[in-house]
């Protein structure tokens, strides 16, 4: 179920839902530090999406460890 190896998942989750909400609080509230931190997530999580490697699952790298 949960065989996946790093967290291409909950990056996906911040970049669509968490930053989204981050600069739409900042923008209503009018707080310039909710607005910044949204879109340094927005950069810092889409920078590690375009930069890592795609999941491979846990069984497939352990099968090449004992090769």
């Amino acid at each position: 179920m949960l065989e996946f190896c790093n967290d291409q998942p909950g990056r996906f989750v911040a970049i669509f839902i968490i930053s989204p909400m981050l600069l739409y609080k900042g923008y209503n509230y009018n707080d310039i530090y909710l607005i910044l931190l949204a879109i340094i997530l927005f950069i810092w999580d889409t920078y590690w999406i375009l930069t890592s490697k795609p999941n491979k699952k846990i069984s497939d790298q352990i099968r090449n460890v004992f090769r």
